[in-house]
């Protein structure tokens, strides 16, 4: 099945173990996902039931429920068992759970392997290209090496923060299709507002340099949605704060901008007025010339998609999870659901249950 590349945040997993020596997981409950996953898109999410001793007034034991599920078929158990209380985060096809050393890598078939600490791995759509990243928190710098599909070095470098006036950190998001580029974004620790700067690696020639407009203009953007390798475009939102530090929170005006990351120019894209309580709370991009707008009156959400033009196209209730192709994920009264941005037919996922909280992770690709 040919492999179609929707957006950035479509991840292609081939039909092959993970690159670092997995094992399968040996459990009632996972026994049966190590087999070979049949070609399409699976969702994936987790629930987290509190299971620690009674009277211990924390949180210190959960039993962790990974899912999988095709649009069209019945939710399947990836693994399920007790242990520390972990959000899982998907990162390049796999599911990885935070530990004290290592991480771990979970492939949605039910195989596992460590990761090593500290470390990003990004690769391609193709796999060919592929960026490692390991940050010395004591002094920011950054080790960035890059490797081919067959793990030949094809370029190495050391990022110092000072020298480039950064706050933060370079890590990692995304290599370019064509494998060319590798897309690094500013990490701030207690940084919860987003992304404020975006910087580009040609590793042939060595070049690195930012995409000053983001920063200048301090537009927060969202990691994996509200960026498009395939065209060179982000979108984000840009505010005021109220209060400092911890305790600042965005206000109003909310704007819209449309960048382009290879001309460092953006501008601003008509989204209509908002009354004084109404927020922006994020804005993604998808590869239709669509944009999707998150609009939130206290904890009432509706998303608007649009074109660059404000040309409303539809609006929809509850808050954006995912977005691919013509499939739209959204949290709505405790409901994870999907709609279709064609028919607007909207159908469950799953429902969340109070003693185990669900969240949504992402989707992958199986070819």
């Amino acid at each position: 099945m040919a492999a179609i590349i929707i957006a950035v945040c479509l991840v292609i997993v081939t039909k092959r173990s993970l690159d670092y020596a997995p094992t399968s997981i040996d459990t009632p409950d996972t026994a049966s996902t190590s087999r070979a996953l049949a070609d399409g898109i699976y969702l994936v999410y987790q629930t987290m039931e509190d299971v620690s001793p009674v009277n211990s007034g924390v949180m210190t034991k959960c039993k962790t429920t990974l899912y999988r599920k095709q649009m069209d078929a019945p939710a399947e158990v990836v693994l399920s068992r007790e242990e520390a209380c972990h959000s899982y985060r998907l990162q390049g096809g796999v599911v990885i759970v935070p530990g004290e050393g290592n991480s771990t890598a979970i492939g949605i078939d039910g195989t596992e392997a460590p990761l090593p600490a500290e470390e990003v791995h990004v690769s391609s759509a193709s796999g060919a290209v592929t960026a490692v990243s390991k940050t010395d928190i004591d002094t920011g710098k950054t080790t960035l090496r890059v490797f081919s599909d067959r793990g030949e070095s094809l370029q190495a470098r050391v990022i110092d923060p000072d020298t480039l006036r950064l706050r933060g950190y370079l890590s990692p998001i995304a290599v370019s299709d064509d494998g060319e580029v590798v897309y690094l974004q500013e990490q701030i620790e207690h940084d919860w507002l987003g992304a404020v700067s975006l910087w580009t690696y040609a590793w042939r020639t060595g070049e690195l340099k930012e995409v000053a407009y983001i920063r200048e203009q301090g537009v927060h953007w969202d990691r994996e949605h509200g960026i498009d390798l395939a065209r060179g475009l982000l979108v984000g939102i840009t505010y005021a704060l109220s209060g400092d530090g911890i305790d600042a929170n965005p206000v109003g005006p909310f704007e819209v901008h449309l960048v382009d990351i290879g001309a460092n120019t953006g501008h601003l894209v008509p989204v209509g007025s908002f009354g004084a309580e109404q927020r922006i709370e994020q804005v993604w991009i998808n590869s239709d010339d669509l944009i999707a707008v998150q609009m939130c009156v206290k904890e009432v959400c509706n998303v608007v998609i649009q074109n660059a033009e404000r040309t409303v196209v539809e609006a929809v209730s509850g808050r954006l999870q995912d977005w691919f192709g013509t499939t739209m994920v959204l949290e709505h009264e405790g409901e994870l659901v999907v709609q279709d941005t064609q028919t607007w037919n909207r159908s469950s996922v799953a429902i969340q249950e109070e003693k185990a909280p669900l969240k949504y992770l992402g989707h992958v690709m199986v070819e």
